[in-house]
């Protein structure tokens, strides 16, 4: 089955951005972790060890199906899909852009999902899908403005399962675009409601205007011809408005469109798109994810229609406006297009791509680090070379995370306090914690056993202890069990204990995950169950920002080694018992 890329390009944007918004009405199931710097190409410069949160996943909310559309969709206007002017002057795919124009989602409004896995797209045929998906949103009509935000929430909701259906190529293109079509009619119809609601007020009526012109571009992006024709008279109608965000978003849209034209050859001069990206930023809440977006692809159709000299200054745009955006995201990508093309970064790629070999240097390597910071001495070079500290760590190579932190640390003066300066300092700080323990005693504080006993170092006193910090989710983590339990039998009744502490949130998950795999050692999580997690006590007091975190506590309480993994586990075990760290006689 071909997967629709194009469609799922453009509405791509608007999932991404509704979830990022808070408009989809999710409630995380996986823990929230400090997030780590963002680090670009530097970030793949190894195979990463260690493991993020998996991605929150939608509460069922367990709709009762019944004629989604009723009540509003007589509204909706038969779109013209695939007739479009012979000029090219309508464009047939927009920018889609998006502002915070739904407040958080409650309980009622949480994303669909199908009553039961029967209703599922794997067992649903095409036709059948779609009026599942629609018959899910329920009964429609509403009578009050925070109702009608609830419906847009239950929409929105629809989009996301669709595209997730669509991704994952359980439906095909026409079914993938007719159940678009029919979502963003449904959607502006509920939007325009909204706005014109007599009791809403001028906020409600500005998410109802956002919420419109989001609808409008869904159904641009399905080559909807009159709501592309809808949608730029609208967003010009928005460009005008005394609303400073209306009046953005607007623009942004209207930037789209000039650079429709100017692929379509309409127009020939690049100076109106540049004119537009220059003049579309005047305030910091302007800096997102849309305009970079927008922004991104109008460089790229400048530099591959040759003009050279646009595509540059679009470029210098992109980093003048993104360099310093609260987002870590939007700044990579700024620096990224402000260091494309360097030798330094280039040497620097080429240094660390041997870090797990042997043929490593990391003499080489921190010369290399040095070299980039001289030719980009700024705040986000050294932001992107903070982002590689931790795999770096985690990767074995302790020794070099430290001159890399003790580099970024002595530059990073130079620079005014700041909020990335302050989250650079928290990914230092971290990394020193974690090095600071290591031939130090190990304290852990404020634990308690699955089976409700505290945690009592004295249980563990004259043992090897290997502790393991780990979750549920994390599938590296559970990659490493089945050595540890090699080790573990092996070497146990020599005197091989484990300490086993878990990270999750969901407690009761955990539990049940430790019940079923029947772990010989016992297990422990936070005591303070408000804090659970990275943002437990002992992690934050052991500098945890990624697991798993494994370290190796000898018989005399004093911590050896830390991320000792895969086949490193047994050797370090038997050299702390004792016994010959090879099993192979001599």
């Amino acid at each position: 089955m071909a997967k629709p890329t194009v469609f799922i390009r453009l509405l791509g944007w608007c999932v991404a951005l509704l979830a990022s918004l808070g408009c989809l009405g999710c409630d995380s199931l996986k823990p929230e972790k400090p997030e780590k710097p963002a680090s670009g190409e530097l970030e793949n410069l190894t195979s990463s060890p260690t493991a993020n949160p998996a991605p929150s996943n939608p509460t069922p909310s367990n709709p009762t199906p019944s004629n989604a559309a009723e009540g509003i969709e007589s509204e909706s206007t038969e779109a013209n899909n695939e007739k479009a002017p012979a000029d090219g002057s309508v464009p047939t795919t927009t920018a889609l852009i998006f502002g915070n124009n739904l407040p958080p989602a409650d309980d009622s409004a949480q994303a669909l999902e199908f009553p039961d896995d029967s209703a599922s797209p794997q067992s649903v045929e095409p036709n059948e899908y779609q009026q599942q998906l629609l018959a899910s949103l329920g009964d429609l009509n509403a009578s009050l403005p925070a109702e009608w935000i609830q419906q847009l929430q239950k929409i929105d909701g629809a989009i996301q399962l669709l595209m997730s259906a669509s991704a994952n190529n359980l439906i095909d293109e026409p079914t993938f675009r007719s159940t678009g079509l029919k979502l963003g009619q449904i959607k502006q119809t509920a939007a325009r409601r909204l706005v014109e609601h007599p009791s809403a007020t001028a906020e409600q009526r500005k998410s109802g205007q956002l919420a419109q012109l989001i609808a409008l571009s869904h159904l641009s992006g399905f080559r909807d011809v009159e709501a592309a024709r809808e949608l730029e008279k609208y967003a010009a109608e928005l460009s005008a408005s005394s609303d400073l965000d209306l009046a953005h978003q607007g623009r942004v849209v209207l930037m789209g469109f000039q650079l429709q034209s100017l692929q379509n050859g309409v127009s020939s001069d690049p100076n109106d798109l540049l004119a537009s990206a220059e003049g579309l930023f005047t305030r910091a809440a302007d800096r997102n994810f849309p305009e970079l977006m927008i922004l991104l692809q109008s460089s790229q159709v400048l530099d591959q229609m040759g003009f050279d000299e646009a595509a540059q200054r679009m470029d210098a745009i992109i980093v003048e406006e993104f360099r310093q955006a609260s987002d870590p995201k939007l700044r990579n990508e700024a620096w990224n297009i402000e260091t494309r093309g360097s030798q330094a970064l280039e040497n620097y790629l080429i240094a660390f791509r041997s870090l797990s070999s042997e043929a490593f240097d990391s003499t080489t390597a921190i010369a290399a680090a040095r070299q980039l910071f001289t030719e980009f001495p700024s705040v986000q070079t050294l932001e992107q070379l903070a982002g590689t500290v931790v795999s770096i760590e985690y990767g074995g190579n302790a020794a070099l995370s430290r001159q890399l932190v003790d580099f970024i640390d002595n530059n990073l003066k130079q620079f005014a306090p700041s909020e990335q300066t302050a989250a650079i300092l928290q990914t230092l700080d971290g990394s020193k914690k974690r090095n600071a323990i290591v031939a130090q005693p190990l304290t852990l504080n404020g634990l308690v056993g699955f089976d409700g006993q505290p945690f009592q170092a004295a249980d563990y006193a004259g043992k090897v202890v290997l502790v393991d910090f780990w979750a549920s989710w994390c599938t590296n983590c559970l990659n490493e069990i089945p050595e540890i339990r090699r080790v573990y039998k092996e070497l146990h009744d020599s005197g091989f204990e484990v300490i086993s502490v878990n990270m999750d949130e969901n407690l009761k998950a955990a539990q049940e995950f430790v019940e079923k795999r029947n772990f010989p050692w016992r297990s422990y999580h936070a005591a303070d169950t408000d804090r659970l997690g990275f943002r437990s006590q002992f992690a934050e007091e052991l500098g945890i920002a990624a697991i798993p975190f494994m370290l190796l506590v000898s018989v005399d309480g004093q911590v050896t080694e830390l991320h000792v993994r895969g086949e490193r586990l047994m050797p370090s075990v038997r050299a702390l018992l004792g016994k010959p760290t090879s099993l192979i006689p001599d």
